[in-house]
């Protein structure tokens, strides 16, 4: 069915993109991004091939309705489709204080919070 997607020969519900994106990586709006790599990753889990998913490093943009954004890296490299924050509000690596995002050399899972720096 991917590969039948990925050719647009055939439509995906937004629970099929999730549990298809394998190899998790996400487009500029954070849904999934579902491609024939993703295929070949569970063709290899289906055969018991060693998968591996190690190059890419997942991001979580946490909104302060608490929903979510999602990114991914490729390890060591830097984030740049960062989300826009709302006027008046900032990400930050803390959910209570200003802590300042580090884009560059991500190498571990992420998560930034939006949290209010300035009054209305």
């Amino acid at each position: 069915m991917i590969k039948q997607y990925v050719v647009k020969m055939i439509n995906l519900s937004d629970a099929q993109k999730v549990y298809a994106n394998a190899y998790a990586d996400y487009d500029n709006t954070g849904a999934a991004t579902v491609s024939s790599r993703d295929a070949t990753i569970i063709t290899q889990y289906v055969v018991k091939m060693p998968v591996t998913l190690g190059d890419r490093v997942e991001v979580t943009f946490v909104n302060d309705d608490d929903t979510q954004i999602k990114r991914t890296v490729r390890k060591g490299t830097e984030l740049l489709q960062i989300p826009e924050a709302k006027a008046g509000y900032a990400w930050s690596g803390s959910k209570t204080a200003f802590i300042a995002p580090v884009y560059a050399n991500i190498t571990q899972q992420k998560i930034y919070y939006l949290i209010k720096i300035t009054e209305e």
